[in-house]
Order: structure tokens, then C-alpha cells, then sequence
């Protein structure tokens, strides 16, 4: 029999506020991966900013998302703190960025493009520290000469107790790491090194308050701070990670924005330049983040970019799915859904943050607490969405299912199959049939049947419903969409 499969899985919407803006549409890549394409349509300037990186360096748009958020969250996480809800208080705007690809896809150069402007800084205060350390060398002892402070904050490589050096010194540190393995003592990926950066980085995301004590030193310290962190990492080094539970049931990886973006081959030409309408929005994102680095200091610390009442009710709503979401059995997702929520309001923060430099002229004048409005907040939940689907993904070993192809499959055979799945009454499923063909996720199958079950109810293609049996109690069976063909 002929079966025609139904529309796309879309995002679920959520109440009043509309969140489904963005269509989950499967992407077949290079190297056999499902992946989904990244929102660049739904996070305003900055995703001209990714589309412009994608095209400029003939890359994908999530590799250049990667580079383009890392390096905003590198410039604005010493200035700027977001806050959304009054229990959580205030919240830094560093990020922990993730990105799968194999040597020579492009990583380097993408995030080098990003990072332009935030490189000269950083060389135009280091030679003024030498200039510096010269004259303090030179000072004579009677006077008082304040030593200088090393400025250098970007770095591409060394230990995560190095890095630590770096925040107590500077306040802020951001590493751009071109392999995540020199971080776990080499490609050997022993786990003693792994629990070692686990342990570090959990702490340095959550509060910015990272505090050590070592034998025999009789002076523990307590280091307050920020700390983005982006790195590469080699397929065959992460992936396996995801599916270890030495790695996947730390606190850590549900910190990481992690993707694994679809392999896109350059082509060159000869003269080839980069497009003059590229160039520029590239030029103005690298400006904009000179600007919040440069911005001057607020005197208690930080400025903060708060929410709005409609962006706090959008990400409240978040919340409330995200403890819901975690609960389901089919999903191993439950660390990253409790993390989403914080995720989704530091991408909030982040995307308030560049908005208001980008409206503002000219950018140097903008000074003060910022607003975070419903649109900054709907992008920061969005782009939450599309690293939840990588991290599921990536987590459950997923990497050559498409659980939304599955899920249309499973519909097609429940309209096509009532003698398997509509066995009490016809357009029913029963809590029976339910459990005899999805297995209660005994199995790996089981467990994909289920997830797949779940997009189908999440997208109203079936809808749970409660009713009540001959004996007065409460059941609940699943209505199908019979307005789906």
C-alpha cells in the first residue's frame, strides 16, 4: 500500500508566545549525518553576522555560529552579566562551545575571521605591558611603581590550571582551543584526565567562583571570574565521550554548546575576495565587539542587560517544559534540559547585548544596563533548541537516525496498521498497544520508537487524552489526527 507521509516535524509551540519560528527540517550531509540546520533567521543582526562568516569562508552556518557566538561571549563576558529571573539573580555571559569536525574543515579559519579585532586588542596591550615592564624595571626603587598586570587573555592552548592563572590575574579569560584533546592530556583521552577538566570547568561556567587548596600550600585561593571557552575537538575523540558515562553523567558536557556541523568543501577561484557586503557586516561585528570590551567599566562590576517582562515569561516558560522534558524515560537528555533554560537566557543576553550596539550611533556612546525583549529571548530559546537536538543526538549515539523521519514512518504505520495499534476502537491508540509495540524502552529500538512517539505528540499528529473506564477510573489513551494524510 502506498502511504503519503505527512508534513515536517516542527518545534512545539509554546503557549501564547509563539516559539515556532523555526522548522526542525533534517539536513542529509557529506558524512551521513541528520542534522539541523542553524537558526540564523531568528536571532536578527548576529545572524547576518553567521551568514555572512558561512559564506566568506564557503563553510557551514553552524561552524560559523560557533566562531561567531564564542567570540561575542569572549568580549562581553568582563562587562556584562544578563538577569531574567529574581531567585537566580545574575548571571555571567560566558559561554563553553563544543565543535565536532576533522582536521582542515575549516575551524581554524572560521573563528580566526571572528576573532580579528579582539586579536588587535589583545596585541595593543601586551606591547603597551612591555613598554610597561620596561619602565618599572628601569623605575627608580624609591619610587612607587605599581607592577604591571599581563593583560593577555586569548589563548589556544594549555592546561585548564593555566587558564585559572589567567581569571585570578585578569578577571576573564578566552580560550580558543583548535583541539580539545590537549586539554585531556593528549588523544589518549585517559579518564584521570578527564574527571581532572570535568572538575575545573564546572565550576568556572556555574558561578565564576573557582576556589583550590593544594598540599602543601599553606595559602588556598578563591578565584572570581569568567571563563569562555571554545574549542575543536576530532570526531573520533568526542563522539565516543557522549556515549561514556564517565564523560556524559558529569555536570560538565551539559555546559557545552556542542554541534557537529555538516562537512562543506571550499572552492576557490583565481582572485577570489571576499563579498563587499560580507566584508562589511563582518567588519561591523568585530567593531561591535571591540566596543562592549572597550566599554568604560561599571563601578560595581558589570552592567546588566535584564528582561523584559515578556522575556521573562517566555523563558519561565522554557523552565517549565525543560523539568517536564526531563521526566520522559525516552529521552537522555536530562542534564542538558535542566542546564537549557540558562543556556537559552545567556543567548538571550548575548543577543540583547549586540542588538543594542548595533542600534546604537555611534556604538561608543552606549553606557548602562541593558534590556533584554521578547525577540532577544525567543532567539536565545531557539538557538537552546537547536544545540538540545545535538546534544540528544550526540548523547544517545544517534548519530545516523533521524528521529523525525522515524517519527512520520511510525505515523504512516499507525494509520496503515489499526490491527497493530488501534486495537480497542478505531483512531485510538491504546496505553496496551502502546506498551506492545514501543517495548516500554527495553530495547535501543524501543527507545528510538519512543522518542519518535513523543515528536508525533509534540507536533499534534496524536494528542494524549484521559478518560474514564467502565469502573469509574481514570485511563488515557491517544487520539490520532485523522486531519493528517
Amino acid at each position: 500500500m502506498t502511504t503519503t507521509i505527512p508534513k515536517q516535524i516542527t518545534v512545539k509551540q509554546m503557549n501564547k508566545y509563539d516559539t515556532n519560528h523555526f522548522d526542525y527540517e533534517p539536513i542529509t550531509t557529506d558524512n551521513g549525518l541528520n542534522c539541523m540546520a542553524y537558526p540564523t533567521s531568528h536571532i536578527g543582526a548576529l545572524g547576518d553576522v553567521v551568514r555572512a562568516v558561512a559564506r566568506a569562508t564557503q563553510k557551514d552556518e553552524a561552524m560559523a555560529g560557533q566562531a561567531v557566538i564564542s567570540a561575542l561571549a569572549g568580549a562581553t563576558q568582563a562587562r556584562y552579566q544578563v538577569f531574567y529571573f529574581n531567585d537566580i539573580g545574575n548571571v555571567p555571559l560566558s559561554l563553553f562551545t563544543l565543535t565536532i569536525a576533522k582536521s582542515a574543515h575549516g575551524k581554524s579559519h572560521v573563528s580566526k575571521l571572528c576573532n580579528q579585532t579582539l586579536r588587535a586588542v589583545q596585541e595593543r596591550l601586551y606591547k603597551q605591558y612591555k613598554h610597561d615592564c620596561a619602565v618599572y624595571e628601569n623605575a627608580d626603587k624609591a619610587e612607587k611603581i605599581e607592577k604591571p598586570v599581563n593583560p593577555l587573555f586569548i589563548f589556544n592552548s594549555g592546561t585548564i590550571e593555566g587558564l585559572i592563572d589567567v581569571i585570578e590575574r585578569n578577571g576573564y579569560c578566552y580560550a580558543l582551543i583548535d583541539e580539545m584533546a590537549t586539554m585531556l592530556g593528549g588523544h589518549s583521552a585517559k579518564p584521570e584526565n578527564i574527571m581532572k577538566l570535568l572538575g575545573s570547568i564546572s565550576s568556572l561556567w556555574s558561578s565564576g567562583i573557582y576556589s583550590d587548596v593544594r598540599r602543601g600550600n599553606d595559602d588556598p585561593r578563591q578565584v572570581n571570574g569568567d571563563l569562555t571557552l571554545s574549542a575543536n575537538g576530532q570526531p573520533q575523540i568526542i563522539k565516543p565521550m557522549f556515549t561514556s558515562p564517565l564523560w556524559r553523567e558529569q555536570g560538565a558536557m551539559p555546559r557545552f554548546l556542542v554541534c557537529e556541523p555538516p562537512v562543506k568543501k571550499a572552492k576557490r577561484t583565481k582572485g577570489q575576495k571576499i563579498d563587499e557586503n560580507d566584508q562589511q557586516v563582518i567588519e561591523t561585528f568585530n567593531n561591535i565587539t571591540r566596543a562592549i570590551f572597550e566599554v568604560t567599566p561599571c563601578s560595581e562590576g558589570k552592567y546588566t542587560t535584564k528582561a523584559d517582562d515578556a522575556a521573562e515569561t517566555l523563558l519561565m516558560e522554557v523552565f517549565n517544559e525543560m523539568n517536564k522534558r526531563s521526566d520522559a524515560d525516552c529521552l537522555e537528555i536530562e542534564s542538558f534540559a535542566l542546564r537549557a533554560t540558562e543556556h537559552a537566557g545567556r543567548l538571550a543576553g548575548l543577543l540583547s547585548v549586540y542588538r543594542s550596539y548595533f542600534d546604537c550611533e555611534p556604538m561608543e556612546t552606549l553606557k548602562g544596563d541593558l534590556i533584554m525583549t521578547k525577540e532577544d529571548a525567543l532567539g536565545g530559546i531557539i538557538l537552546m533548541r537547536y544545540y538540545l537536538h545535538e546534544y540528544n543526538r550526540l548523547s544517545t549515539g544517534d548519530f545516523g537516525v533521524d528521529t523525525n523521519k522515524m517519527a512520520l514512518e511510525l505515523f504512516a504505520e499507525i494509520k496503515t496498521n489499526p490491527n497493530k495499534w488501534q486495537t480497542k476502537q478505531p483512531g485510538y491508540i491504546s496505553k496496551t498497544a502502546y506498551n506492545q509495540n514501543i517495548g516500554r524502552y527495553r530495547t535501543e529500538q524501543g527507545k528510538q520508537k519512543a522518542k519518535a512517539f513523543r515528536v508525533l505528540e509534540d507536533n499534534n499528529y496524536i494528542a494524549k487524552q484521559t478518560y474514564k473506564d467502565d469502573l469509574n477510573r481514570v485511563q488515557y489513551h491517544w487520539v490520532i489526527n485523522q486531519s493528517i494524510s
